[in-house]
């Protein structure tokens, strides 16, 4: 447990193969740099917020490039208006991707919130809801609002990314805000 009251869980991720495809196929459809280009890409544990009747979990990830202009120029293309039409064309294409043999995603909608931080503090948010259609024991359809909020803020040559998941309501934006904050400090403290 931490702060937050959070643990430690099995996390909502897609196979690493596809992580690296979809990463690969959005840089390049959104003008910005080629994760294989990465020095280092560290994630945290995914960490349990959520009850168990409304799971949510959080999780963090820092992505480190060559240089400081380069994290720059990645940052710009995503939060450009030809990154954005990306993500939401390849975002609904990734979910289905990574959907198991019993498990599917509805339609998905993608949003653009405004930043969680404060004037001078930037940083680019996606909100993604969906709808998890599983099939029972008994062959009929289990349906539940899923929903994804997904965080990136640049400090240096570093992109540090939160990712917010909740199976029937999205994460708090109050909690969102206290852990962007929380990064945005750290990342300030430690510069690369």
């Amino acid at each position: 447990h931490d702060a937050f009251g959070a643990k430690p869980v099995i996390e909502f991720s897609a196979p690493t193969g596809a992580e690296s495809h979809a990463g690969v196929e959005f840089a390049r459809c959104a003008g910005g740099v080629n994760p294989n280009r990465r020095v280092a890409n560290i994630k945290s544990v995914a960490l349990a917020i959520g009850s168990a009747s409304e799971p949510a979990q959080v999780k963090s990830s820092v992505e480190v490039l060559p240089s400081a202009a380069l994290a720059a120029h990645n940052y710009a293309a995503i939060h450009s208006a030809r990154g954005r039409a990306c993500l939401a064309r390849r975002l609904p294409q990734v979910l289905g991707d990574t959907a198991k043999r019993r498990v599917r995603f509805g339609p998905v909608t993608v949003t653009f919130p405004p930043s969680l931080l404060p004037t001078g503090q930037e940083s680019f948010g996606v909100h993604v809801s969906s709808t998890v259609i599983a099939k029972s024991i008994r062959g009929t359809e289990i349906r539940t609002p899923f929903y994804a909020d997904l965080f990136a803020l640049l400090a240096g040559p570093a992109e540090i990314n939160l990712s917010a998941f909740g199976l029937k309501h999205p994460v708090p934006t109050a909690t969102e805000r206290r852990l962007l904050s929380l990064l945005y400090g750290r990342a300030e403290a430690h510069k690369l």
